[in-house]
């Protein structure tokens, strides 16, 4: 049992290695375009971070088999619908270029919405019926208490 936990510990610590080996930035271009994708900067960051740890084990898996990738423009798809451009310049790996098929790639909670939304309106609703009640009521006590 131990022996298998040390082989875990060991193949963690080689894919960290690989990782450290390669070197992914993104050019301003390939960062306004990626920041476009997003309303606010702390997804772009957090998913930068994440799009660099991914490319930088996926560019060291690849080197380590002997293949050899495009160092002129690599078009990489990361996710359903983002696609990137990778060069290689000085040993570094750039993303130049970061775009999207038309495929949604941000994801709402709908159902989540749908009830804030149907909670929002029954709330107003039921405000706006008591202002109307309360109208009609003012109005029926000002008319000796007859209601309309």
């Amino acid at each position: 049992m131990t022996d298998m936990k040390y082989e875990d510990e060991l193949s963690i610590a080689r894919w960290a290695w690989r990782s450290v080996r390669v070197r992914v930035e993104f050019t301003k271009t390939g960062w306004r375009q990626l920041s476009e994708l997003h309303a606010f900067p702390i997804p772009v960051f957090v998913q930068s971070v994440t799009i660099k740890a991914n490319l930088a084990l996926y560019i060291a898996a690849h080197e380590e088999k002997h293949i050899h990738l495009d160092t002129e423009g690599q078009e990489v798809c990361y996710q359903p619908g983002i696609y990137l451009i990778l060069r290689k310049e000085h040993g570094i790996w750039y993303i130049t270029e970061v775009f999207t098929t038309g495929i949604a790639v941000e994801y709402a909670p709908v159902y989540f919405w749908t009830r804030i939304k149907r909670s929002f309106q029954v709330l107003a609703a039921r405000v706006l019926i008591r202002w109307r009640m309360t109208m009609v009521g003012s109005k029926a006590t000002e008319a000796g208490g007859q209601f309309l």
